[in-house]
């Protein structure tokens, strides 16, 4: 074999040969396999997903294992899943020629995809020691050391040969990491799992949990950085409630990074352990714990109001009223706090309302600085929905001011998803700009940004992009809107936040119907394409909003019947939710509409619409319309919204002659501002009242 390797190897070596790397395929190349495979048996997105992480893109290993879940229509692909046995008998061939190094190969195999030879050396040691409480199985003999370790202990020298040897027999491949360290992992994947299965359940048990322990005990860096690593060698040990332990560890850990997916994906592997366990206390405090942990991993992945959200925080809340008097204050918090979040998104006002009063009187009885942000923060978010801005904005900034982001680490926020101060700052910024200081709006949005560049934390960015892109919406800066809705797409597909990426995409659908005559159609199919979206993902809280945008939208673009439809479906909302944060606004755009359909359904003739009953009746509807904006935001104090209504109302008086009339109306509006005088609210409105002094005046 040897002489064949030489010669082989002088082949390729000459001059008019060419090397072709065959690498391996990419996930769409996968993917495509997968289909081609299966053929009209199609399988499940789970399963292909599980079989292209186990083949690690290997075409043989890909093929065979597509064609061995369609023939026996598996479930699932995990570790425990043998290779098809058309590669089985070659594979272990080849390893039985390795002789006592293929041990190694078997503790490499368990040690996972790739190690150190300090870690694989580390293992090999501990087999010399007796095990600890726990890791002792039904057979004795399960810990006897690797093939002469007794004449080689604690000579890594000796390990570093034989691994050399291994990776000139094309059995492992290695690479130098960052930090100079070794790295080896198996050049094909099928070795490595062919050595794996050949090894006893036993013998698999009983390495697995010494490297657990060894992990724990000589590499504590590797466990605070990936303690899902212990987990999975305790879960394959079966030691479940330390494999439960770190499994919490891990899904705290990469929710505290904004790694929700990965973070959903370890809390649940934690919680399907915790169910082949017996009813106990312990088992319920730790059950409490992920449950709680859960939670905002849910709401980053699947969002807000998913009914997988309320369940696991109704679930921790019964969990709770288990728990002694003393042990229930630590997270009875939270836990309110999670379904105060998810009753807000899906527009349940009046228990979102209560649940955030339940949290501010909590935390002041506690005294707690840190908890009382969180119940500002809720209050003020619910009552900003509610049109209730004053009050809202009393609560917003009492929880600005007592945030202090030394006392805010990510730990210390993660069961609430998100940063409170950034929060705090960004729900400030529509806010601010409704009760009519355009320029502290954004002074507020410009410090949630500050905090997220100084302290990046994802979702909290996402958080801020979401209320930057409606501040510059609302103030009609189309660029501003399009650069925060790109930012916004990006991080949400970059981190998997479903929940706001229907937002990007209504933002940058505006965007792209204001720029263009020629994408408008574009533009206004993707608000639409995120609406839904958004309603999909039993997200309600602001659909009055969206439905806002896509009805401004129609407006400009003179679809009357469109926009008047999307009108009354968001007013039905308004008055079934009592979403009225943008209320007058609707009312406003009602009026605009109806102006629009005077002229569209009318007869050429001038005269004709002026004396026609049905243009007089379509005039009060729309002076109706315009009254009732005013009324809402004056009542509101929204007086962004009173400004534009008023431009509006005083445009209509005045196809009417009603000068006078509408600069009486306008100017003390207009007056009252002290800020912001070059957006195009405010230029409009001056613009305007020049001309209605011009008109006064002839």
């Amino acid at each position: 074999l040897n002489l064949y390797k030489i010669k082989l190897k002088t082949l390729t070596e000459l001059d008019w040969v060419t090397h072709i790397q065959l690498n391996r395929l990419n996930r769409r190349q996968v993917s495509l396999m997968i289909e081609k495979v299966a053929g009209d048996k199609a399988l499940s997105v789970e399963i292909a997903k599980q079989i292209a992480t186990k083949t690690e893109g290997v075409p043989l290993f890909i093929e065979e294992l597509t064609r061995m879940a369609v023939e026996t229509e598996l479930k699932s692909i995990d570790v425990s899943t043998e290779i098809p046995a058309t590669l089985q008998a070659s594979l272990t061939a080849r390893l039985d020629r390795l002789g006592a190094r293929k041990e190694l190969i078997q503790l490499g195999a368990t040690l996972g995809r790739e190690w150190t030879a300090r870690l694989l050396h580390e293992v090999i040691v501990s087999m010399t020691e007796e095990p600890e409480e726990g890791e002792f199985l039904a057979y004795p003999d399960q810990f006897t050391p690797v093939s002469n370790i007794e004449e080689h202990e604690g000579n890594l020298t000796w390990l570093d040969n034989e691994l050399d040897k291994l990776v000139d027999a094309e059995i492992l491949q290695s690479r130098q990491s960052p930090e100079n360290k070794q790295i080896y992992r198996f050049k094909h994947p099928l070795i490595r799992e062919t050595a794996y299965q050949a090894l006893l359940k036993s013998t698999r048990q009983a390495y697995h949990r010494r490297i657990a322990t060894v992990l724990r005990k000589s590499f504590g860096e590797v466990v605070r950085a990936y303690p899902e690593f212990v987990a999975y060698h305790y879960t394959e040990g079966e030691m479940l409630d330390r494999a439960i332990e770190f499994w919490q560890q891990a899904g705290q850990r990469a929710v505290e990074r904004s790694a929700n997916v990965e973070g959903v994906r370890h809390l649940t592997q934690g919680l399907s352990l915790l169910e082949t366990m017996p009813e106990s206390p312990a088992r319920a405090a730790r059950e409490l714990v992920i449950q709680t942990t859960l939670g905002p991993a849910l709401i980053a992945t699947k969002g807000y109001a998913a009914l997988e959200v309320e369940k696991t925080y109704l679930r921790a809340k019964e969990l709770l009223e288990t728990m002694p008097n003393n042990e229930r204050m630590l997270l009875r918090f939270p836990i309110l706090f999670g379904l105060w979040l998810s009753y807000l998104v899906r527009a349940k006002l009046k228990t979102a309302r209560e649940l955030g009063e339940q949290c501010l009187v909590m935390a002041q009885q506690q005294e707690n600085a840190v908890l009382e942000v969180e119940a500002h923060r809720a209050l003020g978010a619910t009552l900003f929905y509610e049109g209730e801005l004053e009050i809202a904005r009393s609560h917003v900034e009492a929880g600005i001011a007592k945030y202090d982001h030394h006392q805010h680490p990510v730990h210390a926020f993660f069961h609430y998803l998100a940063d409170p101060g950034m929060t705090l700052c960004a729900y400030a910024a529509p806010l601010m700009w409704c009760m009519g200081y355009p320029e502290q709006a954004l002074t507020q949005l410009q410090t949630s940004q500050q905090m997220g560049e100084e302290r990046p934390h994802p979702f909290s960015q996402v958080v801020s992009m979401q209320f930057g892109a409606l501040l510059y919406q609302q103030r009609g800066e189309t660029e501003k809107v399009d650069e925060y809705a790109t930012d916004l797409l990006k991080m949400c597909q970059e981190h998997g936040f479903s929940v706001w990426e229907p937002t990007g995409k209504i933002y940058k659908g505006w965007a792209l119907q204001q720029n263009s005559e020629d994408s408008y159609k574009e533009g206004i199919a993707l608000i639409h394409e995120g609406i839904l979206e958004w309603e999909d993902n039993l997200s309600r809280i602001l659909s009055p909003v969206y439905l806002g945008i896509l009805a401004q939208a129609y407006v400009q673009r003179g679809m009357v019947e469109e926009g008047l439809e999307t009108i009354e479906t968001a007013l039905d909302f308004v008055e079934e939710s009592g979403i009225r944060i943008n209320e007058a606004e609707l009312y406003r755009l009602n009026g605009e509409l109806l102006l629009k359909s005077a002229y569209v359904n009318s007869s050429t003739a001038v005269e004709e619409r002026e004396n026609s009953d049905c243009s007089s009746q379509i005039n009060h509807f729309v002076e109706t319309c315009f009254e009732k904006a005013l009324t809402i935001a004056r009542s509101q104090s929204a007086k962004s919204w009173e400004l534009r209504t008023a431009v509006s109302y005083c445009r209509f008086m005045m196809t009417e002659n009603r000068h006078e009339e509408a600069y009486n109306l306008l100017k003390p509006i207009y007056d009252w501002f002290t800020e912001g005088f070059e957006t195009s609210d405010l230029s409009d409105a001056s613009e305007l009242l020049q001309t209605l002094n011009g008109e006064m005046t002839q």
